[in-house]
């Protein structure tokens, strides 16, 4: 009759580096029901789950609970001791149950030792821990938004007696048995940006001079300017040369044409003829 650790650790890289620790744990009431022999026999026991858990995550974000491990008093051994001279056995199911995104983790899917543990002189109580190593849990996923709550559920345990091993299966009495509240980060929305590419051409769309980039959020102005590019004069543009950025990027083409070159005038002097080659 025993329990299982939890806590929690992030996992993903990107959340929360504050850890929300369950310093002093969380003890609930369970009741264990057992077959021997035939026979049922009835078990009350404290189970005092230890862990921590990050304290926000981002949503669709998974995390794991680590440094995991649960304290467990039984409250009257007088009918276990007719059975056997120490407890001793194995934790075969420790259901961990989160709500949010729905997801329930057997902690003791691999088999948890019960340590050999003697039953007291002076006392009817008895308390172990398991595991002795605290174990790490993963992994839980995060929903969109609101909160995941993770709560101790349902312990199966083999237990070695004289009367050959004995099943048990333990419930909790308490309808809340939330072991961690973890918050899921609110998105924030990162404004979407564009850019407005600038060319500067000739009639053949060879570029004249080096293009320029501007970027800047949806919704904002711009503003473009044609180049001062000697020997040639703007004939047209294509595109807007002001506006907002939109959600795609755009271009504005600045199209110039070459300036016409004017012939030379020869001037003549005199009365000798002159032969130009």
């Amino acid at each position: 009759m025993l329990a299982v650790p939890l806590a929690a650790v992030y996992i993903g890289g990107t959340g929360a580096s504050n850890v929300s620790a369950a310093d002093e744990g969380k003890t609930f009431d369970y009741t264990c029901d057992a077959d021997v022999m035939g026979s049922s026999m009835e078990v009350d026991m404290k189970v005092e789950v230890h862990g921590d858990a990050p304290k926000s995550v981002k949503p669709g974000e998974e995390f794991t609970i680590e440094d995991s491990y649960t304290k467990v008093t039984i409250l009257d051994t007088n009918t276990m001791q007719a059975a056997m001279d120490e407890l001793e056995g194995q934790v075969t199911t420790f259901n961990l149950e989160a709500d949010n995104v729905e997801d329930t983790i057997n902690v003791a899917e691999e088999p948890l030792d019960i340590p050999s543990t003697e039953f007291p002189d002076d006392s009817d109580e008895v308390t172990f821990q398991v595991p002795e190593d605290p174990l790490t849990v993963e992994s839980f996923e995060a929903g969109d938004e609101g909160t995941v709550e993770i709560s101790a559920g349902q312990i199966d345990n083999t237990l070695e007696s004289s009367l050959g091993n004995i099943e048990a299966t333990c419930s909790p009495d308490d309808e809340d048995t939330v072991v961690n509240t973890v918050d899921i980060e609110e998105e924030s929305e990162e404004p979407e940006e564009s850019t407005v590419t600038v060319t500067h051409v000739d009639e053949d769309g060879e570029e004249l001079t080096d293009s320029e980039e501007k970027t800047g959020e949806e919704g904002e102005s711009y503003e473009t300017e044609e180049a001062d590019i000697d020997g040639y004069t703007l004939k047209e543009v294509n595109g807007d040369e002001e506006g907002e950025y939109g959600e795609d990027d755009a271009t504005v083409e600045y199209v110039y044409e070459k300036e016409e070159s004017e012939e030379p005038e020869l001037e003549l002097n005199g009365d000798e003829e002159t032969t130009v080659d």
